[in-house]
């Protein structure tokens, strides 16, 4: 079964989707993709090497990538007795050649983890995990991760979106009347710049390319020339014209055929039956408004489903206050320092520290050291001591100052009266334990604390 991830595809021979496990539909393969070293992908079952299957599981990338390890957690979802024992790590290229063979390797006990050394292989298009040896009738592993380089990391895949506009892609044209009209510029977001076709150009057409990946077109719009906000260029229009969707090897895969288009300066839109693989969509003009004078478009956006460069932004999760009242009284929710990202309890998975306070008449005075899980935004701490609250306009600093291997965190305090206040800096453990507080310092605002080995 195939699948699509961002920014990678999944492909196994099967996947488990049973009731058992926490999610029940085809998406569970990402499972082993997701992190998470308690969730697990599991091969249908009777889809296992001890019951005459061939089992596999392979990793696609979008584009070229080189590949220097490759890293397999054995299953923790179900401990005992669902393992894979052994098996061949391969690399492939886009045409399918293998690249890399590992060989048969086995898989150690007690949780059947594995590093494989990969000699910095480049231009691989996907990953393959095929086990030679396991156990049950529905073994599986946690987590497969592929070490390297490459600017997959860029690469989302969004459906319903305008690809012009988020999708990287090439304009080009079959003639250009001067710079100003260049064909870039039927695709700026702008409509009052605009392509023009030389004046004897006996067939105009103008084509945006998708060079990276074949897209799923779902609709074209086309807005006419203009020369002013609401002022069509009647003189170089297209009249009618025909689009044409065609793949990498320039095979048409869908003709509108030739087409009126009315009312063009205010938009023709046309829709499109959810044609896949495309990475060509060609405007070829049929008849324009003038005789000796080249027409031109101002803008043809392209929407549908793809994958958009730079990251399309999207909201995963928000926070806006303590759950829980700061003396009794309000939420604390106003952050006036940067929030820091930092793996602070050493499970490989990211916390967000920062302090909140309740503004009073303007000023957030004191904070509250808060953390939060960088996976849900869920708060994991709140430090509501009133003897640790912190200046909020005083960014904090996170390293490991005692060589323990954890890190502690740094920030600023403030205590007496706002005519006669008294500063220090405050060390907590990585829990937020208090470490130890600083003598009093002078005063200091809007600053920052810096850690730094400087003998």
């Amino acid at each position: 079964m195939a699948q699509r991830a961002e920014p990678v595809s999944i492909n196994s021979s099967s996947t488990f989707t049973g009731s058992s496990f926490r999610e029940s539909d085809d998406r569970e393969a990402f499972r082993a993709l997701d992190g998470d070293l308690d969730t697990s992908w599991f091969v249908a079952t009777g889809d296992a090497v001890n019951l005459g299957s061939s089992p596999f599981f392979e990793i696609g990338f979008a584009i070229d990538v080189t590949v220097t390890e490759i890293q397999m957690f054995g299953n923790r979802e179900s401990p005992v007795g669902f393992d894979f024992l052994a098996g061949i790590f391969q690399l492939f290229d886009e045409s399918g050649a293998e690249l890399f063979n590992s060989g048969d390797l086995a898989l150690p006990a007690p949780d059947r983890d594995i590093v494989v050394a990969v000699p910095s292989v480049e231009l691989v298009r996907k990953v393959r995990f095929t086990p030679t040896a396991d156990e049950s009738d529905r073994p599986g592993f946690a987590e497969l991760k592929v070490m390297g380089s490459a600017t997959v990391q860029l690469f989302k895949y969004k459906t319903d979106i305008e690809l012009t506009r988020f999708a990287r892609f090439k304009t080009a044209a079959s003639s250009v009347r001067r710079p100003l009209n260049a064909a870039e510029k039927a695709a700026d977001q702008r409509l009052l710049t605009g392509w023009h076709s030389e004046n004897a150009d006996p067939a105009p057409s103008f084509e945006v390319t998708f060079p990276d990946q074949g897209v799923t077109v779902r609709e074209i719009d086309l807005f006419g020339s203009r020369t002013s906000v609401g002022n069509p260029d009647n003189n170089r229009q297209f009249l009618s014209g025909e689009f044409r969707l065609l793949d990498s090897s320039g095979i048409e895969l869908w003709t509108s055929g030739v087409v009126a288009l009315p009312d063009i300066h205010n938009g023709f839109v046309l829709p499109v039956p959810a044609i896949e693989g495309v990475q060509t969509v060609r405007f070829e003009g049929a008849t324009w408004s003038h005789a000796t004078l080249g027409p031109g478009i101002s803008e043809l956006k392209v929407f549908g489903d793809g994958l958009i460069w730079p990251l399309y932004p999207k909201e995963e999760w928000s926070w806006t206050g303590t759950s829980m009242l700061v003396d009794g009284v309000k939420t604390a929710g106003h952050v006036s320092n940067v929030p820091l990202v930092v793996d602070l309890d050493g499970d490989g998975f990211q916390e967000i520290l920062f302090s909140a306070g309740v503004p009073f008449e303007g000023i957030t005075y004191p904070t509250y050291i808060v953390i939060l899980d960088g996976r849900t935004g869920a708060e994991k701490q709140v430090l509501l001591d009133p003897d640790l609250r912190v200046r909020g306009y005083v960014s904090m600093a996170v390293g490991d100052i005692d060589g323990d291997g954890l890190p502690e965190i740094l920030a600023a305090a403030e205590w007496g009266s706002r005519s006669a206040p008294t500063y220090e800096v405050i060390a907590f453990e990585h829990d937020l334990t208090l470490k130890w507080r600083s003598d009093p310092l002078k005063q200091y605002n809007w600053a920052g604390i810096t850690i730094a080995n400087i003998d």
